[in-house]
Protein backbone atom coordinates (compact mmCIF):
# COMPACT_ATOMS: atom_id res chain seq x y z
CA UNK A 1 0.00 0.00 0.00
CA UNK A 2 2.73 2.08 1.21
CA UNK A 3 4.33 1.76 -2.55
CA UNK A 4 1.16 2.38 -4.28
CA UNK A 5 0.81 5.80 -2.38
CA UNK A 6 4.75 6.19 -3.12
CA UNK A 7 4.03 5.85 -7.09
CA UNK A 8 0.59 7.76 -6.82
CA UNK A 9 2.32 10.82 -5.13
CA UNK A 10 5.00 10.65 -7.87
CA UNK A 11 3.25 10.32 -10.50
CA UNK A 12 0.69 13.47 -8.88
CA UNK A 13 3.91 16.23 -8.39
CA UNK A 14 5.39 14.96 -12.01
CA UNK A 15 1.36 16.26 -13.67
CA UNK A 16 1.49 19.04 -11.72
CA UNK A 17 4.80 20.13 -12.68
CA UNK A 18 4.03 19.12 -16.77
CA UNK A 19 0.58 21.69 -15.59
CA UNK A 20 3.34 24.02 -14.39
CA UNK A 21 5.28 24.15 -17.38
CA UNK A 22 2.43 24.14 -19.85
CA UNK A 23 0.10 27.85 -19.61
CA UNK A 24 -1.92 26.89 -23.19
CA UNK A 25 -4.41 27.37 -24.18
CA UNK A 26 -4.24 30.81 -22.64
CA UNK A 27 -6.61 33.26 -23.16
CA UNK A 28 -5.10 36.77 -24.57
CA UNK A 29 -5.64 40.10 -25.82
CA UNK A 30 -3.76 42.51 -28.20
CA UNK A 31 -1.98 45.26 -26.70
CA UNK A 32 -0.92 46.89 -29.90
CA UNK A 33 -3.06 49.02 -32.16
CA UNK A 34 -2.52 46.92 -35.26
CA UNK A 35 -1.18 43.24 -34.88
CA UNK A 36 -0.90 40.97 -38.47
CA UNK A 37 -1.82 36.99 -37.94
CA UNK A 38 0.47 35.36 -40.14
CA UNK A 39 0.38 32.02 -41.80
CA UNK A 40 3.89 31.30 -40.49
CA UNK A 41 5.94 32.57 -37.35
CA UNK A 42 7.41 34.96 -39.46
CA UNK A 43 7.06 38.83 -39.22
CA UNK A 44 6.32 41.24 -42.38
CA UNK A 45 9.43 42.33 -44.18
CA UNK A 46 10.51 46.18 -43.26
CA UNK A 47 11.25 46.63 -46.91
CA UNK A 48 7.32 46.01 -47.91
CA UNK A 49 5.39 48.89 -48.83
CA UNK A 50 1.74 49.44 -50.09
CA UNK A 51 -0.14 48.25 -51.65
CA UNK A 52 0.81 44.31 -51.27
CA UNK A 53 -0.66 41.35 -53.11
CA UNK A 54 -0.58 37.81 -51.84
CA UNK A 55 2.56 37.33 -54.20
CA UNK A 56 4.56 40.34 -52.10
CA UNK A 57 2.88 39.40 -48.82
CA UNK A 58 2.07 35.57 -49.21
CA UNK A 59 2.13 35.20 -45.33
CA UNK A 60 -0.52 37.74 -44.17
CA UNK A 61 -3.55 35.96 -43.13
CA UNK A 62 -5.35 39.30 -41.63
CA UNK A 63 -5.03 41.93 -38.66
CA UNK A 64 -6.06 41.59 -35.01
CA UNK A 65 -7.21 45.35 -33.04
CA UNK A 66 -6.44 46.87 -30.14
CA UNK A 67 -7.63 45.48 -27.12
CA UNK A 68 -9.16 42.46 -29.47
CA UNK A 69 -9.66 38.55 -27.82
CA UNK A 70 -6.97 35.72 -29.05
CA UNK A 71 -6.77 32.25 -28.04
CA UNK A 72 -2.88 30.74 -27.45
CA UNK A 73 -2.05 27.71 -28.04
CA UNK A 74 1.52 27.55 -28.18
CA UNK A 75 4.47 29.49 -28.38
CA UNK A 76 7.46 28.79 -30.97
CA UNK A 77 10.86 31.12 -30.98
CA UNK A 78 11.79 31.35 -34.34
CA UNK A 79 15.26 32.00 -35.94
CA UNK A 80 15.13 35.61 -35.31
CA UNK A 81 14.69 34.91 -31.89
CA UNK A 82 11.49 36.26 -31.95
CA UNK A 83 8.84 34.58 -29.76
CA UNK A 84 5.55 34.12 -31.46
CA UNK A 85 2.09 32.37 -30.07
CA UNK A 86 -0.03 30.15 -32.61
CA UNK A 87 -3.42 31.50 -31.65
CA UNK A 88 -7.11 31.53 -32.84
CA UNK A 89 -9.21 34.72 -33.39
CA UNK A 90 -12.57 34.15 -32.39
CA UNK A 91 -13.60 37.48 -32.78
CA UNK A 92 -12.89 37.13 -36.77
CA UNK A 93 -14.77 33.30 -37.96
CA UNK A 94 -13.46 31.13 -40.20
CA UNK A 95 -15.25 28.15 -41.62
CA UNK A 96 -13.46 25.05 -42.66
CA UNK A 97 -13.83 21.32 -42.13
CA UNK A 98 -13.01 19.34 -40.06
CA UNK A 99 -13.54 22.14 -37.32
CA UNK A 100 -16.76 24.09 -38.91
CA UNK A 101 -16.85 27.36 -37.76
CA UNK A 102 -14.34 28.55 -35.34
CA UNK A 103 -11.84 31.36 -34.77
CA UNK A 104 -9.24 32.33 -37.84
CA UNK A 105 -5.85 30.51 -37.08
CA UNK A 106 -2.66 31.63 -37.60
CA UNK A 107 0.48 33.52 -35.41
CA UNK A 108 1.06 36.54 -33.86
CA UNK A 109 4.11 38.06 -31.72
CA UNK A 110 3.95 37.46 -28.05
CA UNK A 111 4.89 40.90 -27.31
CA UNK A 112 1.95 42.46 -29.08
CA UNK A 113 -0.46 40.39 -26.79
CA UNK A 114 -1.30 40.25 -22.69
CA UNK A 115 -2.78 37.74 -21.06
CA UNK A 116 -6.05 37.88 -19.15
CA UNK A 117 -8.06 35.82 -16.93
CA UNK A 118 -11.68 37.32 -18.69
CA UNK A 119 -11.77 38.99 -22.08
CA UNK A 120 -12.86 42.38 -21.53
CA UNK A 121 -15.60 44.61 -21.86
CA UNK A 122 -16.49 47.17 -24.97
CA UNK A 123 -18.84 49.96 -25.05
CA UNK A 124 -17.15 52.17 -27.24
CA UNK A 125 -16.29 51.34 -31.35
CA UNK A 126 -14.03 53.67 -32.99
CA UNK A 127 -15.64 55.53 -35.86
CA UNK A 128 -13.26 57.29 -37.72
CA UNK A 129 -10.54 56.03 -39.81
CA UNK A 130 -7.45 57.13 -37.07
CA UNK A 131 -8.27 58.21 -33.74
CA UNK A 132 -5.55 59.33 -31.54
CA UNK A 133 -6.04 57.75 -27.63
CA UNK A 134 -4.37 60.62 -25.57
CA UNK A 135 -2.57 60.50 -21.94
CA UNK A 136 -4.20 62.90 -19.15
CA UNK A 137 -1.72 65.55 -19.99
CA UNK A 138 -2.86 64.97 -23.84
CA UNK A 139 0.09 63.15 -25.18
CA UNK A 140 -0.79 60.49 -27.52
CA UNK A 141 -0.76 57.20 -26.07
CA UNK A 142 -2.28 54.96 -29.32
CA UNK A 143 -3.25 55.57 -32.45
CA UNK A 144 -5.93 53.20 -33.31
CA UNK A 145 -7.88 52.14 -36.12
CA UNK A 146 -11.27 52.33 -36.94
CA UNK A 147 -13.57 49.19 -35.36
CA UNK A 148 -11.36 49.26 -32.18
CA UNK A 149 -13.31 48.51 -29.50
CA UNK A 150 -12.52 50.49 -26.33
CA UNK A 151 -13.38 50.14 -22.45
CA UNK A 152 -15.09 53.75 -21.17
CA UNK A 153 -16.96 56.14 -19.10
CA UNK A 154 -17.68 59.31 -20.15
CA UNK A 155 -16.27 61.71 -18.09
CA UNK A 156 -17.46 65.21 -19.77
CA UNK A 157 -19.72 66.07 -22.58
CA UNK A 158 -16.85 65.95 -25.05
CA UNK A 159 -14.39 63.09 -23.33
CA UNK A 160 -14.38 59.38 -22.67
CA UNK A 161 -12.04 58.40 -20.03
CA UNK A 162 -10.91 54.51 -21.50
CA UNK A 163 -8.76 52.00 -19.48
CA UNK A 164 -6.45 50.20 -22.05
CA UNK A 165 -5.78 46.16 -22.03
CA UNK A 166 -2.49 47.11 -19.88
CA UNK A 167 -4.53 48.82 -17.53
CA UNK A 168 -3.12 52.60 -18.70
CA UNK A 169 -5.61 55.28 -18.52
CA UNK A 170 -6.22 57.08 -21.70
CA UNK A 171 -8.46 59.64 -23.58
CA UNK A 172 -10.48 59.50 -26.88
CA UNK A 173 -12.92 62.60 -27.91
CA UNK A 174 -16.70 61.65 -28.32
CA UNK A 175 -16.56 62.34 -31.79
CA UNK A 176 -14.13 59.80 -32.73
CA UNK A 177 -16.50 56.74 -31.57
CA UNK A 178 -20.12 55.70 -31.31
CA UNK A 179 -21.95 53.98 -27.90
CA UNK A 180 -22.41 50.84 -28.97
CA UNK A 181 -25.12 50.54 -27.15
CA UNK A 182 -26.89 53.06 -28.98
CA UNK A 183 -25.50 53.03 -32.65
CA UNK A 184 -26.91 49.09 -32.67
CA UNK A 185 -30.27 49.76 -31.98
CA UNK A 186 -30.51 52.62 -34.71
CA UNK A 187 -33.29 51.81 -37.70
CA UNK A 188 -32.33 49.37 -40.76
CA UNK A 189 -32.46 52.34 -42.68
CA UNK A 190 -30.22 54.15 -40.93
CA UNK A 191 -27.31 51.67 -40.52
CA UNK A 192 -27.75 51.04 -44.26
CA UNK A 193 -26.83 54.56 -45.10
CA UNK A 194 -24.42 55.03 -42.05
CA UNK A 195 -22.61 51.52 -43.10
CA UNK A 196 -22.29 52.69 -46.71
CA UNK A 197 -21.45 56.59 -45.94
CA UNK A 198 -18.32 54.78 -43.46
CA UNK A 199 -17.42 52.55 -46.63
CA UNK A 200 -16.71 55.41 -48.35
CA UNK A 201 -14.41 57.15 -46.52
CA UNK A 202 -11.90 53.90 -47.26
CA UNK A 203 -11.96 54.95 -51.27
CA UNK A 204 -8.37 56.11 -51.84
CA UNK A 205 -7.01 54.10 -49.24
CA UNK A 206 -4.33 51.27 -51.17
CA UNK A 207 -5.29 47.19 -50.99
CA UNK A 208 -3.39 45.28 -48.94
CA UNK A 209 -3.82 41.59 -48.49
CA UNK A 210 -5.03 40.34 -45.15
CA UNK A 211 -5.10 44.14 -44.43
CA UNK A 212 -7.96 44.94 -41.80
CA UNK A 213 -7.44 48.42 -40.63
CA UNK A 214 -7.18 51.92 -41.68
CA UNK A 215 -4.16 53.04 -43.82
CA UNK A 216 -1.42 54.30 -41.59
CA UNK A 217 1.77 52.80 -43.38
CA UNK A 218 3.76 54.81 -41.25
CA UNK A 219 2.96 53.64 -37.75
CA UNK A 220 1.28 50.07 -38.54
CA UNK A 221 3.39 49.06 -41.40
CA UNK A 222 1.01 47.53 -44.39
CA UNK A 223 -2.06 48.26 -42.42
CA UNK A 224 -5.35 48.99 -44.94
CA UNK A 225 -7.88 46.15 -46.33
CA UNK A 226 -8.42 43.85 -48.69
CA UNK A 227 -11.82 43.64 -49.87
CA UNK A 228 -13.94 41.75 -47.13
CA UNK A 229 -11.83 43.79 -44.74
CA UNK A 230 -13.86 46.60 -45.91
CA UNK A 231 -16.87 45.47 -45.46
CA UNK A 232 -16.27 43.56 -41.89
CA UNK A 233 -14.70 46.92 -40.49
CA UNK A 234 -17.56 49.36 -42.09
CA UNK A 235 -20.09 47.34 -40.17
CA UNK A 236 -17.55 46.91 -37.24
CA UNK A 237 -17.55 50.35 -36.96
CA UNK A 238 -21.82 50.37 -36.25
CA UNK A 239 -20.64 47.59 -33.61
CA UNK A 240 -22.39 44.64 -35.97
CA UNK A 241 -19.36 41.89 -36.47
CA UNK A 242 -19.58 39.86 -39.55
CA UNK A 243 -17.29 37.19 -40.33
CA UNK A 244 -13.98 38.09 -41.58
CA UNK A 245 -13.71 36.63 -44.97
CA UNK A 246 -15.89 37.06 -48.16
CA UNK A 247 -16.69 33.31 -48.44
CA UNK A 248 -17.90 33.40 -44.79
CA UNK A 249 -19.43 36.65 -45.39
CA UNK A 250 -21.68 34.95 -47.81
CA UNK A 251 -22.25 32.31 -46.41
CA UNK A 252 -23.63 34.42 -43.33
CA UNK A 253 -25.86 36.64 -45.37
CA UNK A 254 -29.63 36.68 -46.33
CA UNK A 255 -29.36 35.15 -49.82
CA UNK A 256 -30.90 37.42 -52.46
CA UNK A 257 -31.87 36.22 -56.12
CA UNK A 258 -32.46 39.08 -58.35
CA UNK A 259 -30.13 41.86 -59.04
CA UNK A 260 -32.52 44.60 -59.19
CA UNK A 261 -33.50 43.95 -55.84
CA UNK A 262 -30.26 45.31 -54.25
CA UNK A 263 -30.12 48.03 -51.75
CA UNK A 264 -27.31 50.18 -50.55
CA UNK A 265 -24.95 48.40 -48.29
CA UNK A 266 -25.68 44.95 -49.54
CA UNK A 267 -23.46 42.93 -50.78
CA UNK A 268 -21.91 41.41 -54.06
CA UNK A 269 -19.52 38.10 -54.34
CA UNK A 270 -18.06 36.43 -56.96
CA UNK A 271 -16.12 33.13 -57.06
CA UNK A 272 -13.93 32.23 -59.81
CA UNK A 273 -14.43 30.11 -62.29
CA UNK A 274 -11.24 30.38 -64.10
CA UNK A 275 -9.47 29.21 -60.86
CA UNK A 276 -12.04 26.11 -60.52
CA UNK A 277 -12.24 27.99 -57.00
CA UNK A 278 -14.84 26.42 -54.09
CA UNK A 279 -15.27 29.67 -52.24
CA UNK A 280 -15.89 33.27 -52.62
CA UNK A 281 -12.63 35.39 -53.95
CA UNK A 282 -14.14 38.59 -54.36
CA UNK A 283 -16.72 40.91 -52.38
CA UNK A 284 -17.94 44.23 -53.26
CA UNK A 285 -20.50 46.63 -51.02
CA UNK A 286 -23.55 47.89 -53.61
CA UNK A 287 -23.71 51.61 -53.41
CA UNK A 288 -27.05 52.50 -55.65
CA UNK A 289 -27.53 53.63 -58.20
CA UNK A 290 -25.65 51.24 -60.43
CA UNK A 291 -22.62 52.00 -58.19
CA UNK A 292 -20.39 49.12 -56.62
CA UNK A 293 -17.69 49.91 -54.05
CA UNK A 294 -14.38 47.69 -53.61
CA UNK A 295 -11.07 47.25 -52.30
CA UNK A 296 -9.51 45.82 -55.45
CA UNK A 297 -5.55 44.45 -56.65
CA UNK A 298 -6.74 45.38 -60.06
CA UNK A 299 -5.72 48.70 -61.86
CA UNK A 300 -4.43 51.38 -59.37
CA UNK A 301 -4.55 48.71 -55.92
CA UNK A 302 -7.02 50.75 -54.30
CA UNK A 303 -10.27 51.47 -52.65
CA UNK A 304 -12.54 52.58 -55.61
CA UNK A 305 -16.16 53.00 -56.73
CA UNK A 306 -16.70 52.04 -60.27
CA UNK A 307 -19.98 51.24 -62.16
CA UNK A 308 -21.70 48.26 -61.61
CA UNK A 309 -21.87 47.65 -65.46
CA UNK A 310 -18.56 48.10 -65.93
CA UNK A 311 -17.70 45.79 -64.04
CA UNK A 312 -19.58 42.94 -64.37
CA UNK A 313 -20.49 43.85 -68.26
CA UNK A 314 -24.71 44.49 -67.37
CA UNK A 315 -26.30 46.41 -64.49
CA UNK A 316 -27.38 44.97 -61.54
CA UNK A 317 -31.20 44.53 -62.98
CA UNK A 318 -30.34 42.42 -65.74
CA UNK A 319 -28.17 40.02 -63.09
CA UNK A 320 -29.43 37.26 -60.82
CA UNK A 321 -27.56 34.78 -58.23
CA UNK A 322 -25.58 32.24 -60.03
CA UNK A 323 -25.04 33.82 -63.16
CA UNK A 324 -22.28 33.57 -65.09
CA UNK A 325 -19.84 36.95 -66.20
CA UNK A 326 -17.48 35.69 -69.00
CA UNK A 327 -16.42 39.28 -70.77
CA UNK A 328 -13.18 39.83 -68.68
CA UNK A 329 -10.07 38.22 -68.14
CA UNK A 330 -11.08 35.82 -65.03
CA UNK A 331 -14.74 34.06 -65.34
CA UNK A 332 -16.33 33.97 -62.41
CA UNK A 333 -19.84 33.50 -61.28
CA UNK A 334 -22.28 35.92 -59.29
CA UNK A 335 -23.67 35.95 -56.34
CA UNK A 336 -25.39 38.94 -54.06
CA UNK A 337 -26.04 38.79 -50.29
CA UNK A 338 -27.45 41.17 -48.06
CA UNK A 339 -27.44 41.80 -43.67
CA UNK A 340 -30.31 44.30 -43.73
CA UNK A 341 -33.25 42.19 -45.67
CA UNK A 342 -34.31 39.85 -42.65
CA UNK A 343 -35.00 41.54 -39.54
CA UNK A 344 -34.16 38.13 -37.42
CA UNK A 345 -30.76 38.48 -38.56
CA UNK A 346 -30.31 42.11 -37.88
CA UNK A 347 -31.49 41.54 -34.48
CA UNK A 348 -28.80 38.52 -34.25
CA UNK A 349 -26.20 41.00 -35.12
CA UNK A 350 -27.52 43.61 -32.88
CA UNK A 351 -27.79 41.00 -29.46
CA UNK A 352 -24.25 39.79 -30.58
CA UNK A 353 -22.77 43.63 -29.93
CA UNK A 354 -24.40 44.31 -26.96
CA UNK A 355 -23.33 40.66 -25.25
CA UNK A 356 -19.98 42.25 -24.55
CA UNK A 357 -20.90 45.59 -23.84
CA UNK A 358 -22.56 47.50 -20.51
CA UNK A 359 -24.69 50.55 -19.97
Amino acid sequence: MQKVLTYTLLFFFIAVAQLNQTDYPQKMVINVPVANLRALPQAVSNDLRLPTSDRKNPLQLTQVLLGEFIIAQEEYINQQEQTWLRVQVPQQEFYKLPLGWHGFPGWIQKNQTIAVDTYPTSNLVVKNLLVELKDEEGYVIHTVSIGTRLNGKKINENTWQIILPDGMVAYVNDRDVYSIEQTVQESINNLRQSIVAKALEFVGSYYSWGGRSAQCEELFGISSVDCSALIHLSFLAHGLQLPRMSHEQFVRSHQIDDGKDLQPGDLVFFSSITKKSTRMDHVMMYLGDNQLLESTIMGEKKVRIVPFNERMCLPNDLLHSGDIIDCTEDVFAIFFGSFFKNTEMVQALRNDALKNSYA
